[in-house]
């Protein structure tokens, strides 16, 4: 896990010129640092041996609550993108989980605004690979502790 973390920030960083691609990177690197931490700090030799890991599948809110980090790097409950029209007219928000991320970057979304029920605020996707470039911070200093 911890070699996923590593080449996976690697790959994002060696880009001059940061896409969704990217970004994808970032947030698989975010996820599998999370889970080296865990297995780390519970003894894991690999996932199998840490059940939790699997419980909420990309939700890397749910992983940082699994390390006791609290809220100060979690993501924000509801991420947006651009609300779509269907084929009868009709407005389709497109409103995301943080274990959904990677679902919008992988498929070309765009992040718009995020928050939660009662307040949302006008948001970039920079804005969130700044959120999980925190994130790697906290996982470099557990990582070499």
């Amino acid at each position: 896990m911890q070699r996923a973390w590593r080449e996976n920030r690697l790959a994002y960083n060696s880009a001059q010129v940061k896409t969704n691609a990217h970004r994808l990177l970032l947030f698989y690197a975010v996820e599998c640092g999370l889970k080296a931490i865990y297995m780390l700090r519970n003894l894991g030799q690999c996932t199998n041996d840490c059940t939790d890991l699997y419980r909420d599948g990309h939700n890397i809110n749910r992983l940082l609550d699994l390390l006791n980090n609290g809220n100060d790097l979690k993501l924000h409950g509801i991420i947006c993108m651009s609300d779509i029209i269907d084929n009868q007219s009709n407005t389709i928000s497109r409103r995301l989980k943080p274990g959904q991320i990677n679902q919008m970057w992988r498929y070309g979304g765009k992040l718009e605004k995020w928050g939660n029920e009662s307040q949302q605020q006008r948001s970039t996707d920079e804005d969130l690979e700044a959120k999980l470039l925190n994130i790697c911070e906290f996982i470099e200093q557990e990582i070499n502790r």
